[in-house]
């Protein structure tokens, strides 16, 4: 067995992972990257069950590639809140500086267009 990361208390983490195991073993729960992405986005937008949780936690202790998503998302959402508030309040009122001009409207439509 590993040692616990540093600023961790060794006893805690040896509990996590004897939890994490114990998980694993009653049910497969060892996700794959692509579960795991979901999750974790899922995971931005409501809370998961335990189980989840704890699960997504695992891999990403093990995973680099999915704990630099996990930090991209959140990365993004905190970027997100800053300029368009929390996604929870409500929409603001209509305002001009929220539409698109016409012109801009056709020119996004003349460029999807030409991709298609």
């Amino acid at each position: 067995m590993g040692h616990a990361p540093p600023g961790q208390n060794p006893d805690a983490w040896l509990h996590g992972i004897e939890l994490v195991r114990d998980l694993c073993e009653k049910e497969s729960v060892m996700l794959n990257c692509e579960q795991t992405s979901k999750l974790v986005s899922e995971g931005l937008d409501r809370k998961l069950p335990l189980r989840k949780r704890m699960a997504v936690r695992f891999h990403l202790f093990m995973c680099s590639a999915c704990s630099a998503y996990k930090r991209q998302l959140v990365g993004l959402e905190t970027a997100i809140r800053k300029v368009c508030g929390s996604p929870k309040e409500s929409a603001p009122a209509a305002d001009q500086s929220m539409h698109l001009s016409d012109e801009a409207r056709q020119r996004i439509i003349d460029r999807m267009k030409k991709g298609a």
